[in-house]
């Protein structure tokens, strides 16, 4: 099927997830909770065209996009950023994978219980 821009957006905010945390800007808690977030939001955080898609031309098109520099705001603990203007292509290839594993359709359920639940540190409403 035809992948959305919401649907995009989600996916690379849960590639850059995964890439914070391999880059030790956020605790593997603190993934679970992005990544449960976007989930519980009913997203879907893997699509068939994501395992083709050649990242460093992506990568390219995206600094182009921006107008000469590339810029990535990851997320830096919950609540906080850090950009950064070069991306480990190995280790996002990595976070694709990983995506894959966890959301892809072989999955199961979205990935449930592949990770912490995001839900468990959250105060009550009410």
């Amino acid at each position: 099927g035809e992948l959305r821009h919401g649907e995009a957006v989600a996916i690379g905010m849960a590639l850059d997830t995964l890439y914070a945390a391999r880059q030790g800007l956020l605790s593997g808690h603190e993934r679970g909770r992005i990544l449960g977030l976007l989930v519980g939001l009913g997203f879907s955080l893997w699509h068939p065209s994501l395992a083709a898609l050649p990242l460093a031309g992506a990568m390219e098109s995206f600094r182009e996009h921006l107008g000469g520099e590339l810029t990535v705001t990851l997320p830096e603990g919950i609540g906080a950023r850090r950009e950064v203007h070069r991306m480990d292509l190995p280790q996002l290839e990595a976070c694709r994978d990983e995506l894959r594993r966890v959301y892809g359709l072989d999955a199961g359920a979205k990935g449930a219980g592949a990770l912490d639940d995001p839900r468990q540190d959250l105060p009550a409403v009410g």
